[in-house]
């Protein structure tokens, strides 16, 4: 295999690596986004039970009052008086637990959200990167395809991606594509798993250049998760630890048996949340 082809299909694979970190952000943000509805409803649910015990209290204590209710024809005073000191201490607990969980719901609904808004921030600035690296040699639209594009250089059907998205374009018309894609996705992710150690060797020049790229993106978040009161600080995913070789390698193994259309469709959920967030920012004069 000629030395530009070999360039060529080590940077469609940096390209994957970059597109598998983004995916693994987009399932760390999904599960905060689900953790912070969660916590929201169990919230709501204590405030509830709650209303509904204190309501029970005030009924039966206006009851007692009226000592001409026909209410208490059948039952002692003393009795009804232990009961409503029961239902008074109970109540009194819950309200005591409610203020107890208010803070403690309100913190993890915050730092689920901070979470969430800090992977979708991570992954916008890689997705801008990566767009910055890799659209002149594989257009953003055709990032769904890189699965296949992949396979085309490595059985050497092509030696050029113009000849690549000829086959590409080809397998479209044909309805065939999608088959084609989860095709090669099978044979790609046994590459990655069997040659794994030399293909990472091979990607090191450029994953170090992606990460620090990404760095300096990085830089411009820092500004915006200030202005959307986002901790600048990050819990899980530090940029400073999530971008290294080692994390887009150990991706690309993670995500091998995940398709490019998958993957894209991820980076799109980043992207677009990443979008809606800056559109409200604007609108709020941030």
């Amino acid at each position: 295999m000629l030395n530009n082809e070999n360039e060529i299909i080590h940077d469609l694979y940096a390209l994957r690596a970059g597109l598998s970190v983004i995916s693994k952000l987009k399932d760390d943000a999904a599960i905060q986004k689900e953790k912070a509805e969660n916590t929201k409803k169990d919230h709501e649910k204590i405030i509830q039970e709650t209303k509904t015990l204190n309501t029970l209290r005030e009924v039966v204590i206006s009851t007692l009052n009226n000592k001409n209710s026909n209410e208490f024809v059948y039952f002692d005073d003393r009795i009804i008086a232990d009961k409503i000191l029961s239902l008074k201490e109970k109540s009194e607990a819950a309200n005591a637990e409610l203020i107890r969980l208010n803070d403690k719901y309100h913190n993890e609904f915050s730092k689920a959200n901070m979470l969430f808004a800090t992977y979708v921030s991570d992954g916008n600035v890689i997705a801008s990167t990566l767009y910055e690296n890799y659209s002149k040699i594989l257009d953003m639209r055709d990032w769904e395809n890189l699965d296949f594009i992949i396979y085309l250089f490595e059985t050497g059907r092509v030696n050029n991606i113009k000849e690549a998205l000829l086959i590409v374009d080809k397998e479209r018309r044909k309805n065939e594509i999608v088959s084609a894609i989860n095709n090669a996705s099978t044979a790609i992710s046994e590459n990655i798993n069997n040659g794994f150690t030399k293909l990472q060797e091979s990607l090191n020049n450029r994953l170090n250049l992606l990460v620090k790229q990404v760095e300096k993106l990085s830089s411009n978040v820092v500004s915006l998760t200030q202005s959307i009161e986002i901790q600048t600080e990050r819990i899980i995913t530090d940029l400073n630890k999530l971008n290294t070789t080692a994390e887009y390698g150990n991706a690309l193994r993670e995500k091998a048996n995940i398709s490019s259309t998958q993957l894209v469709n991820d980076m799109n959920y980043i992207r677009n949340f990443a979008e809606n967030v800056e559109i409200r920012r604007r609108n709020n004069g941030i």
